[in-house]
């Protein structure tokens, strides 16, 4: 778990405290939610310039640092839920992730072994040996490069990070596989929440 994330963070904080709020707490919450929006709107007047109508000297950089946290405690739930569902919604995602990045790797081993396979092509057209055998049909062309792919893709599988990357994808399949899995074992949970 990133510890600098403050989603993970607030799902493991909920996850510690998972018995039912009592109305004083959620009445106690709703107060904090109300103050804290009052504060960023205190907080908003100031930075534009109050009352006396100029723009304030604020950056947009401090804004963003300025309202993050009040923004943060207003977005929270005044309502504990269980995080279990929202916890394996944030692993399928990541296990989307790490297969959207093998899938790239992929791709661009698909462009590489394609564009070995264009030069040598481009290799063997402009050969100049006179005891190369001239291509006279499409046929002939297609023969070559499909010759060429070949030899490009026999070149490329023989090498170790083709391998690797196919080991990623594969893992990352099986991971995805295990996530969806776990989603929808939860996902019933989630809907059910107040």
């Amino acid at each position: 778990m990133n510890s600098r994330d403050p989603v993970q963070a607030w799902l493991a904080a909920w996850g510690a405290e998972r018995q039912a709020p009592t109305p004083e707490a959620i009445a106690r919450r709703l107060l904090e939610l109300g103050q804290d929006y009052a504060g960023i709107a205190r907080d908003s007047w100031k930075f534009l310039g109050g009352a006396s109508g100029t723009a304030g000297s604020a950056t947009p950089g401090v804004m963003q640092a300025a309202f993050a946290e009040s923004y943060r405690r207003l977005l929270i739930s005044a309502v504990p839920f269980d995080p279990g569902p929202a916890q394996a919604a944030v692993s399928l995602a990541a296990a989307v992730a790490r297969c959207q990045r093998a899938w790239q790797g992929m791709a661009a081993q698909a462009r590489d072994i394609a564009a070995d396979a264009s030069r040598r092509l481009a290799a063997a057209l402009s050969d100049e040996d006179p005891a190369a055998v001239p291509i006279t049909s499409l046929r002939e062309l297609h023969d070559l490069w499909i010759e060429c792919g070949e030899e490009a893709w026999a070149a490329a599988v023989h090498e170790d990070s083709y391998a690797a990357v196919q080991a990623e994808w594969l893992a990352a399949l099986v991971e995805l596989l295990q996530e969806q899995r776990r989603w929808f074992a939860t996902a019933p949970a989630a809907v059910s929440q107040p």
